[in-house]
């Protein structure tokens, strides 16, 4: 029963860790796209933090009285066990652990099939030959990061980049027949995303969402985390000095070459893949106000400490009743991840 609600826990924690990082994303609705990827980023970095969290901050007893109170006197942990014959009890599966492994290796799996497809395809990919190509590269040749390469691929139908410590440019085939203005476009739109290092933070959004697969929130905190991306990548352009309308048009006749169910690897970031293309484009040709935003301090500094108070609540309180306080006075999830450390660690010490 102590693994069910090990996980119970976990589930209640989180949630109330996402439950509260949407209030914050609602408040910062005004702000730009940039600035709510970095909440939902840090969001993320705060879950897979929040185990580290629970076991070093120290536990905050809210106590919750039940309505239904007899006088008789509670009989303690101790006075049961020495009454109770002790029985060896036979080794079963652990159905919980089982259970949140088999749910991780089936999240990463597209992850990892992703990361193959996106191999092969920089592996068949060719250094950029024509001209054209070539001096709207060096156009934004300042913009682009060291060690990034602009490469043709056949597979690719799109403009895609991959890549999370050598990051790579992927242009399909057609790219040769492009005008300047969508070769522009497209790469400082790719550019955009090399710079934020978004193939990395999807990556790493990937994983949380894997860790904790049981939390429906976090899949919703990545399906708009990758959207706030797009829309962050698509202002870049806009500031560039790019005109809504005309980059509206160019992103969606680069939608329209995308053939019916054709995927893309899960590790790679195409530019006309989006699940919300439609808000997307009206968002470029009505750019909100907050294009050119100047954020107040006091507005970043309330938000953030908002998320780090909601991180600290999640990770430290414990609601108990006096009935199910546990007499050692720490929580389930606080005793569990202890005693796995522990157990690891003696584990390392005997292998050393």
């Amino acid at each position: 029963m102590t693994n069910w609600a090990f996980w119970l826990e976990v589930f209640v924690r989180s949630a109330t860790l996402l439950l509260a990082a949407g209030v914050v994303y609602r408040a910062a609705k005004s702000q730009n796209a940039a600035f709510r990827h970095r909440l939902l980023l840090c969001t993320l970095i705060l879950l897979a933090l929040l185990p580290v969290l629970t076991v070093l901050l120290p536990e905050i007893q809210v106590q919750l009285h039940s309505p239904h109170r007899t006088g008789r006197a509670l009989v303690t942990a101790q006075e049961l066990s020495a009454t109770v014959v002790r029985i060896p009890a036979r080794r079963s599966v652990n159905w919980p652990v089982a259970i949140w492994i088999a749910g991780v290796c089936a999240a990463c799996l597209p992850m990892a099939i992703g990361a193959f497809a996106a191999w092969k395809m920089v592996r068949d990919a060719k250094p950029v030959a024509t001209p054209t190509i070539k001096d709207a590269v060096n156009a934004v040749g300042a913009l682009l990061p060291s060690k990034t390469q602009v490469l043709f691929c056949n597979r690719v139908s799109v403009p895609l980049t991959c890549g999370i410590f050598v990051r790579k440019i992927l242009l399909p085939r057609d790219a040769e027949a492009w005008s300047p203005s969508r070769l522009k476009a497209v790469l400082l739109h790719e550019t955009a995303h090399v710079r934020r290092r978004d193939v990395a933070v999807q990556t790493f959004a990937r994983i949380i969402a894997a860790l904790y697969w049981f939390q429906p929130f976090v899949w919703e905190l990545r399906r708009r985390l990758r959207r706030e991306s797009e829309l962050a990548c698509d202002d870049d352009v806009l500031r560039a000095g790019f005109v809504p309308s005309e980059y509206a048009a160019e992103l969606l006749a680069i939608a329209t070459t995308i053939s019916r169910g054709q995927s893309f690897p899960a590790v790679a970031i195409g530019m006309a893949r989006c699940c919300d293309f439609e808000n997307r484009l009206r968002a470029i040709v009505n750019p909100p106000v907050t294009l050119f935003p100047r954020m107040s301090r006091s507005i970043r500094y309330a938000l953030a400490s908002s998320l780090a108070l909601a991180a600290i609540t999640a990770s430290a309180v414990n609601l108990s009743s006096r009935q199910t306080l546990n007499p050692k006075g720490g929580s389930t999830m606080k005793s569990v991840l202890i005693s796995a450390l522990l157990t690891s660690t003696g584990l390392t010490a005997a292998t050393i």
